[in-house]
């Protein structure tokens, strides 16, 4: 007689096959903290445990909170002020070396690297007066 297969197994061939996380446990009815969980203890080589109700509400509210919190289009550090700092650079009409600069300073603090930061905009500030300096001719 054959073995029967079990959801973690299951949940293990549909993460091998590329299915997202809420696709497999909408298929399976099961909570996505149950299948994060199989997919963390795969790539751990581990085999998994059935999570509580309790313990799979806590993890799927902590991953959600993670992935809402990593926007990579607009991080946190990118609204501090109240405004956009490229708001900020088109509004004052910045050349490129320039607003990149004042986007480098802008962040600097919030970024968690202060000194690497700084040296950026100083980089894109001496590109922008050998530009003033040394004009190309126009083509």
């Amino acid at each position: 007689m054959a073995r029967k297969t079990n959801k973690s197994e299951k949940i293990r061939a549909a993460i091998r096959a590329g299915e997202s996380v809420k696709d497999v446990a909408k298929r399976l009815k099961v909570k996505p903290a149950y299948v994060y969980s199989v997919r963390w203890h795969m790539k751990k080589g581990k085999t998994v445990r059935t999570l509580s109700a309790k313990a799979s509400k806590a993890l799927t509210e902590a991953l959600n909170a993670v992935d809402a919190a990593k926007d990579p289009i607009s991080p946190e550090h990118y609204d501090v002020g109240g405004i956009q700092t490229h708001e900020y650079i088109e509004a004052k009409g910045m050349s490129y070396n320039v607003g990149t600069a004042v986007a480098y300073l802008s962040r600097a603090h919030h970024k968690g690297a202060y000194l690497e930061d700084i040296k950026k905009a100083v980089k894109h500030l001496e590109f922008e007066i050998s530009r003033i300096e040394n004009p190309r001719p126009v083509v």
